[in-house]
């Protein structure tokens, strides 16, 4: 398989590659990394509440866990909090080093479909 492929501030598309080949041929591929998945079910489980994403969390506790998610310990999910869950998903955006739509134009229109169907932006993933 070779050497690990760092989680944050890599290209979506190389972590994809990299976590696809690692799934195997048997499984079909996923288009959304799993430290998002992860951290979306994590959110869902927990009860979102209002103003999630405008908290910042412990700073020093999301820290350790970044270290966590890039050495590929899962443990980190039983130590964090609702706004550090948050914090680090805001964090894995922020971090990529191109944007995911290419204008804003793209962003209304996913958005816009989703949230017609009737789905909150968490359920968008």
């Amino acid at each position: 398989m070779g050497k690990k492929v760092k989680i944050f501030g890599t290209k979506l598309s190389s972590l994809l590659e990299y976590e696809n080949k690692k799934r195997g041929k048997r499984q079909s591929p996923i288009c959304i990394p799993t430290i998002v998945m992860e951290i979306i079910q994590q959110i869902q489980m927990r009860r979102p509440v209002q103003g999630l994403f405008r908290e910042s969390g412990n700073i020093t506790l999301i820290q350790q866990c970044k270290k966590a998610i890039e050495k590929r310990n899962r443990s980190w999910m039983n130590k964090v909090g609702l706004f550090e869950l948050g914090a680090l998903l805001k964090m894995y955006f922020r971090e990529l080093p191109e944007t995911i739509f290419s204008d804003w134009n793209s962003q209304k229109s996913i958005l816009s479909v989703g949230l017609q169907k009737g789905r909150t932006f968490l359920e968008l993933f």
